[in-house]
């Protein structure tokens, strides 16, 4: 029986949570569904773990691949900016996805087990336990990386807003003083009333 082209479990640095789907599985054109979550890695993040584990993977896989066939696998490794449309897809950053079939667990930095969904939103800091393994399906191949668990981990000082939240009204607009002290602002001046929509 041919060896499966998977690595051992590996436990990721920390990133950023993007498109988290990790509560309920999702599909998309078709495939599917899912259960998911992309890692941003900020400039600096040492790799090395995961992709020691995805050369695993390919190396198994290379080693039964028909010798008329070029070998090229797809890197899971993203250079964010590929995406820079999107929030937090920044400069220096790497991306790299994650799914799985089967739920994950989730949890808080003390290991509680975390069900609420708005806990575990897009731009919270993380990490994952994984598994890397190679695929070859429809005439694409590569390396992926299966989705284990996710363990949520403090900001430590770090951005970790949501990504695409709305902005705080208190930093929306200036003081305005109330004249009156009716709590209306003053904003209208007497008599201005019929002045607002010429």
């Amino acid at each position: 029986m041919a060896e499966k082209a998977r690595s051992k479990k590996v436990i990721t640095p920390e990133g950023r949570l993007s498109f988290p789907h990790l509560f309920e599985a999702r599909g998309y054109e078709g495939s599917a569904e899912k259960y998911s979550t992309a890692l941003l890695f900020p400039p600096g993040t040492d790799l090395s773990e995961m992709k020691k584990a995805a050369n695993e993977a390919a190396k198994i896989q290379k080693a039964s691949w028909p010798a008329k066939r070029p070998y090229n696998p797809r890197n899971p490794f993203r250079d964010a900016t590929e995406k820079a449309h999107l929030d937090g897809y920044e400069e220096g950053w790497t991306v790299v996805s994650f799914s799985s079939k089967r739920r994950p667990g989730v949890v808080a930095p003390d290991k509680t087990p975390v069900t609420d969904e708005n806990v575990a939103h897009a731009g919270r800091w993380a990490r994952v336990s994984c598994v890397a393994f190679a695929y070859d399906v429809k005439g694409n191949h590569g390396v992926s990386f299966a989705l284990n668990n996710v363990q949520l981990v403090p900001a430590k000082g770090r951005e970790d807003s949501p990504f695409g939240s709305a902005s705080r009204a208190e930093d929306d607009f200036d003081e305005i003083e109330d004249i009156d002290g009716d709590g209306d602002g003053d904003e209208i001046a007497p008599g201005d009333e019929d002045e607002l929509f010429k």
